[in-house]
């Protein structure tokens, strides 16, 4: 596999992980956290929690790896794969959730402005009729 590619799934997996640890720690807290495979830890697939803290720093650690190496956007046979704009998102919801405001007020802002083109919809009214049709 070449250099390019590797780097590309890794940034991805990054993001991937942040987001599954990002669901465990909002909705269970204390998770056991691996970051590498269970093989390769002395306690194998038997590993205890770890504290909540910890689960949140390797979420905020890997959005903000995804952040800084994900494209803008992707091409419309890519849609639906992570961008930094998801990273982004993501990142400020776990800055939030870890009460660090002010780092979150400054990472979300970034989406309201260029390159992003994130908005809302004009009306709910607009996207019932799309669901209906």
């Amino acid at each position: 596999m070449d250099e390019s590619k590797k780097n590309e799934l890794i940034r991805e997996a990054s993001f991937l992980r942040g987001m599954y640890y990002f669901l465990l720690a909002a909705n269970f807290g204390d998770v056991p956290l691996r970051t590498v495979p269970a093989g390769d830890e002395p306690d194998g697939a038997m590993k205890g929690s770890s504290p909540e803290a910890d689960v949140w720093k390797q979420v905020i650690a890997d959005f903000t790896t995804a952040k800084n190496y994900l494209p803008v956007t992707r091409t419309a046979a890519e849609a639906g794969r992570a961008t930094k704009g998801a990273a982004i998102a993501f990142l400020g919801k776990s800055l939030v959730y870890t009460k660090d405001y002010q780092n979150a007020e400054k990472e979300l802002a970034a989406l309201l402005t260029a390159p992003y083109t994130y908005d809302l919809m004009p009306s709910l009214k607009i996207i019932l009729k799309k669901q209906q049709s």
